[in-house]
């Protein structure tokens, strides 16, 4: 069975929560919170990144952020409080 690069990031990247795909064809990794307990986007992106690196691939971080919104627990983690960062993979 051939294995994807999609795959291979949800098996082994951790503190991760959603890995996405958006338009341009860039990774999206999300991780939802209710506090943040120190933790800031470009802490997020130095993870993911790293993360990434570990396994072989080279990685280009276009963008990272911290999306706020009041708390809605059904809400999908798009649309509730999390950090983002945008990547490139080769």
């Amino acid at each position: 069975m051939k294995k994807t690069i999609m795959s291979d990031l949800r098996a082994n990247v951790h503190g991760v929560e959603m890995i996405s795909k958006n338009k341009a064809g860039n990774f999206m990794f999300r991780k939802g919170y209710f506090y943040t307990m120190g933790m800031d986007e470009d802490k997020f992106a130095v993870n993911v990144e790293a993360n990434i690196r570990k396994l072989g691939y080279s990685v280009q971080v276009i963008g990272c952020g911290n999306h706020w919104t009041p708390f809605n627990g059904r809400a999908p983690i798009q649309r509730q409080s999390h950090f983002w960062v945008e990547a490139k993979i080769f």
